[in-house]
């Protein structure tokens, strides 16, 4: 049996001094059309996830899984890659901000060798990131004995067990830059060992490069930041819900719903 033949994208209307014009085949066009209608659903539903969040309403998450490939190329060329990239442990999961901050494309394995789980999610920082540190991590902080070669890192647990208290989404950060204090090798080992290594890890490509990693104890960070150069130039523990350096702001996601319909005008 013979194959269809194809709808040819182009249809000759006319020539001019040899030259030969074409316009898009009507039935080629209707099909681009129908084409592009799963990429138009989602990039409005995401629009809708961010006018959710900033009116306070749960923004669900976006799933990608049921789109074909094309649709899902497409959209990730519409949204473009933003300043931060996020690795969850746990979770297996591989979180990029797209170039509309506050809007996340997370890819979560299961362990079990099948595709990943693919959702984009609106919000500050991504939920399954916040999930995950909720679960993970651990509310108090014990500073340990020690004599007079560890009081330095004795006094910078103190304080930020003080500055633990109280914090909350919203509540005013505290940072300790630790490349402006008297810390040496056996400081640092100690304040180490007792904060540990969290389950999030963030990179964030600003003016500066900026790596940020929790720790084992909720709401306590390391925030390394590089210049172009690569030259420290902080080296510090932030108390806070989610450092500055990785969240998108209330104005980042107005201006992201801004960026979102330029998007869609301009590409669709």
């Amino acid at each position: 049996m013979a194959s269809k033949p194809e709808t040819p994208r182009l249809r000759e209307i006319g020539t001019s001094a040899g030259t030969t014009f074409y316009e898009p085949h009507p039935r080629a066009a209707k099909k681009s059309a129908e084409d592009l209608e799963p990429t138009r659903r989602t990039l409005s539903a995401i629009a809708e996830a961010i006018g959710n969040h900033l009116a306070g309403r749960p923004a669900d998450p976006i799933p990608l899984n049921g789109l074909d490939q094309a649709s899902r190329q497409r959209i990730e060329e519409i949204l473009g890659n933003g300043e931060v990239d996020i690795l969850v442990s746990p979770a297996r999961a591989e979180i990029r901000e797209a170039a509309a901050p506050g809007v996340w494309r997370v890819r979560m394995r299961d362990g079990s060798g099948g595709p990943p789980t693919d959702v984009i999610e609106v919000g500050a920082f991504p939920d399954v990131a916040l999930r995950v540190l909720e679960r993970e991590t651990r509310g108090d902080l014990e500073i340990p004995e020690g004599g007079e070669d560890a009081i330095n890192a004795r006094a910078i647990l103190a304080e930020i067990r003080h500055h633990l208290v109280g914090c909350r989404p919203g509540a005013e950060s505290h940072s300790i830059n630790l490349s402006s204090l008297p810390v040496f090798p056996l400081d640092m080992a100690i304040i180490d060992d007792v904060l540990g290594l969290g389950p999030v890890e963030a990179l964030s490509r600003g003016t500066a490069t900026c790596h940020v990693a929790s720790t084992r104890c909720r709401h306590v960070w390391r925030v390394r930041c590089h210049g172009s150069d690569d030259r420290l130039l902080a080296d510090m523990i932030d108390i806070v819900h989610i450092p500055e350096a990785v969240a998108a702001t209330e104005e980042d996601m107005r201006d992201a719903a801004d960026q979102l319909a330029d998007m869609i005008r301009a590409d669709l």
